[in-house]
């Protein structure tokens, strides 16, 4: 008897995992982008640019300081900035 093997689907929740982690990414590497131009650099503007809370906004900068980047916070101008020299993920 020859038994052929049944392949199995991907199951949803599974791309829907994957999906949500390459929108993360994306937004996390769109955000060190408008960190080093100077655009978008107060919470209220980083919330608004993508439409979530400034709660998300700030979990976000503390992901990409975990990944290494220097981000820094003025309290003056209430603004963050990307430290000189971070062109490239650390």
């Amino acid at each position: 008897m020859y038994f052929k093997k049944i392949l199995t689907p991907p199951q949803p929740y599974l791309i829907k995992n994957l999906m949500e982690y390459i929108n993360k990414k994306e937004r996390l590497d769109y955000l060190v982008e408008l960190l080093r131009k100077g655009r978008c650099t107060t919470l209220k503007e980083i919330s608004l640019h993508f439409n979530i809370s400034q709660r998300t906004a700030k979990r976000m900068i503390a992901v990409l300081r975990d990944s290494g980047y220097t981000i820094t916070y003025s309290k003056f101008s209430k603004k963050y900035f990307l430290e000189e020299g971070q062109n490239l993920a650390p």
